[in-house]
């Protein structure tokens, strides 16, 4: 079914999925990589990678062996600044037919994570609505309000960056 201006992400790399953390567990990159493959050949327009709380190397790894195998982008999916630098330093944009990798998770306490544009030019998605209180400690926003604050300074900082 086609939805004209909907991007279908491929979110099967994912180590909250039991199947796949299985994968993980196992170190098994060629059943992931096959997962990717999967969803290209489904028409997935990006593919998302998710490693959860693997390490930095590990995703670059992952990521250049995805792109070895298939010329669909990637999303690097994690909260986490060290393993979204790792996954956007590996990024190979030739491979990806020039196309920008997304860079998914950024929220208030994570606003360095924009600094990485400088390295790899993305798509910045999922701006994430925590927010930081007064003291700089990270909090769930409660209200709409909140999280449309939030929301709205994210975006702000982003075009900033862009």
């Amino acid at each position: 079914m086609d939805i004209p201006g909907l991007t279908i992400i491929g979110e099967s790399i994912n180590d909250s999925i039991p199947s796949t953390h299985t994968l993980f567990q196992e170190n098994d990159i060629d059943g992931i990589v096959e997962l990717a493959r999967f969803q290209a050949e489904g028409d997935a327009v990006y593919i998302d990678v998710n490693i959860g709380v693997g390490s930095p190397g590990f995703m670059a790894e992952l990521v250049k062996k995805i792109q070895q195998n298939i010329s669909v982008p990637l999303s690097i999916d994690t909260p986490d600044p060290e393993i979204a630098s790792a996954g956007l330093e590996a990024y190979d944009i030739e491979r990806a037919g020039n196309r920008k990798p997304i860079l998914n998770s950024i929220s208030e306490a994570r606003l360095e994570m924009f600094t990485f544009y400088q390295k790899q030019p993305f798509i910045p998605i999922l701006l994430i609505t925590e927010g930081k209180n007064e003291f700089g400690e990270v909090t769930m926003n409660r209200a709409p309000e909140q999280n449309y604050a939030t929301a709205k300074s994210l975006v702000n900082i982003a075009t900033r960056t862009y």
